[in-house]
């Protein structure tokens, strides 16, 4: 049977002491198991969270990416995640926003319908008891400060009442490890948000640019046809006025702004038909007047 190592007994008077006694209990606190799963938030039988366009696309690459880089870390491997989803264009990104608006759309109708059961009702009333037994615990913590008096070594009379100063206690002492694991807990966490805040800072930096520079581009085509609907009338129009003596066989029909389209369409199948020669006097007319035109001015 193995000896149980003994305690270390710590003389308050020896400074090395406090810092094998730390040592000591670094070795023997067994590390946190990282591998535990993520519970759901709203309680064991809530519907599974909505996953976003964005996390369903690095879900589909960090595996792949992971393995053709396996020197990469994780934040590496998310930031190279994050610059691919900022490149890729909005054809190949639809998929995967498709997905994630349906995904939003199940966790709230589910959501909905797990609010009206038992175990949301459960979960509910489970929080207020955390909650409750926080600020209980809160207030058992609370040190109690004990005051000691202490006489002076001078019998003054005008001292002789002495006076009071503070004692921290084992209560106070505990109080403030526990406080201490909170803050660097939360300094972590701080550090892991910041990562992530500017992460995502570059991504919506990068969508700015894009939307910029798309807006623009859809500026410069507007006015690009904007001139070519202009340029489009004044050739109707002056088509309209150097026709407008050319009669078409058999409909005499004539050309107006309103049916110049239609009116070149059967000129140029009368031109194109094999009965062309019939309408040979007809045709010069035309050929000369097509000359004649100044198209680009």
């Amino acid at each position: 049977m193995a000896e149980v190592p003994k305690p270390t007994i710590i003389n308050p008077d020896d400074s090395n002491a406090s810092v094998n006694n730390t040592v000591n209990c670094e070795v023997n606190v067994p590390k946190p198991n990282k591998s535990k799963k993520k519970k759901n938030k709203h309680g064991a039988a809530a519907p599974r969270p909505p996953l976003t366009g964005y996390v369903r696309y690095l879900n589909s690459r960090r595996d792949t990416l992971r393995n053709d880089n396996p020197n990469l870390t994780f934040p590496d491997i998310t930031k190279i995640l994050a610059q691919e989803w900022a490149n890729l264009p909005q054809e190949e990104k639809r998929p995967y926003q498709e997905a994630g608006e349906q995904d939003r759309e199940r966790y709230n109708q589910e959501f909905e319908e797990y609010k009206k059961t038992d175990a949301y009702r459960e979960y509910l009333r489970q929080q207020e008891e955390i909650k409750q037994k926080g600020k209980e615990k809160l207030k058992e913590k609370e040190p109690d400060i004990k005051r000691a008096k202490i006489i002076p070594e001078h019998n003054d009379e005008s001292n002789s009442s002495g006076f009071d100063i503070p004692i921290f206690t084992e209560e106070f002492l505990d109080l403030n490890k526990s406080r201490e694991a909170e803050l660097r807990q939360l300094r972590k966490s701080s550090t892991d948000y910041e990562l992530q805040n500017a992460s995502l800072s570059r991504i919506v930096e990068s969508m700015r640019t894009a939307v910029t520079s798309l807006e623009s581009d859809i500026n410069t085509q507007r006015a690009n046809n904007l001139a070519l609907s202009r340029h489009l009338d004044q050739l109707r129009a002056s088509l309209a006025a150097a026709f407008h003596a050319v009669a078409l066989p058999d409909a005499n029909e004539r050309p107006t702004v309103d049916n110049i389209d239609s009116y070149m369409q059967k000129l140029h199948g009368l031109y194109m038909s094999p009965s062309a020669n019939q309408h040979a006097q007809l045709l010069a007319r035309v050929s000369g007047i097509v000359e004649r035109l100044d198209l680009h001015g």
